[in-house]
């Protein structure tokens, strides 16, 4: 009926019929097997933390991955902390042998994330989407700078999404945020932009049309 259907809906659904792993696993299987390789551009994946730390899965994205030449990162967030980091951290050395990069969601609003960018070798970090508006991410502009700085001592880029208007655009800009994203910049990057960060679950938008 062409109504939209969004991620917060439709991932419930497949949580609760415990398909999150088949559901990741499709999801990366549509991208590699549709998407053409083109340079610097990445395509972002929301993975649950589940998957990533599941035999299984990992033993069928390495076989997707061995002789692909697309780029992937794996984009996580999870409320409570994985106690067992050493494990953590060697998954995640072992995907980054198969050109796995990842982000780490949420930053500025979940702990979680906080302690993984303290923790884990990661790429990049994304700020929670409360700070995608003018005046909450001007009121609370010193925390999305001190985890900025605290990314780029770490060479860690960062990103923000959800950026809807100049003036939100204007201030993401002064802290120095390294990647942009919205519905604002849809009509401002070339089509030859060097890096294109595709924030996708089937679509760029995350949503599933039906």
């Amino acid at each position: 009926n062409n109504k939209i259907i969004y991620p917060k809906t439709y991932l419930k659904v497949i949580n609760k019929l415990g398909l999150g792993i088949n559901f990741d696993l499709v999801v990366l299987e549509t991208i590699l097997e549709n998407c053409s390789i083109e340079d610097n551009k990445i395509f972002a994946i929301n993975i649950l933390p589940t998957s990533l730390r599941n035999d299984k899965f990992l033993s069928r994205v390495k076989e997707l991955l061995k002789d692909s030449k697309i780029k992937i990162m794996f984009v996580l967030f999870e409320m409570e902390y994985y106690s067992h980091i050493d494990k953590y951290k060697y998954i995640m050395s072992s995907l980054k042998e198969f050109g796995v990069l990842f982000a780490i969601d949420r930053v500025g609003s979940i702990h979680t994330s906080f302690l993984y960018l303290r923790e884990l070798n990661i790429d990049l970090i994304r700020f929670d989407t409360y700070y995608s508006h003018e005046d909450k991410l001007k009121k609370n502009r010193s925390i999305i700078e001190g985890f900025n700085l605290i990314a780029k001592q770490k060479n860690i880029k960062s990103w923000i999404k959800n950026i809807e208007d100049e003036a939100t655009f204007a201030i993401a800009k002064e802290i120095n945020i390294d990647y942009i994203q919205g519905k604002y910049l849809s009509e401002l990057l070339p089509s030859s932009s060097k890096l294109a960060l595709v924030c996708t679950s089937l679509l760029e938008d995350g949503n599933i049309r039906n």
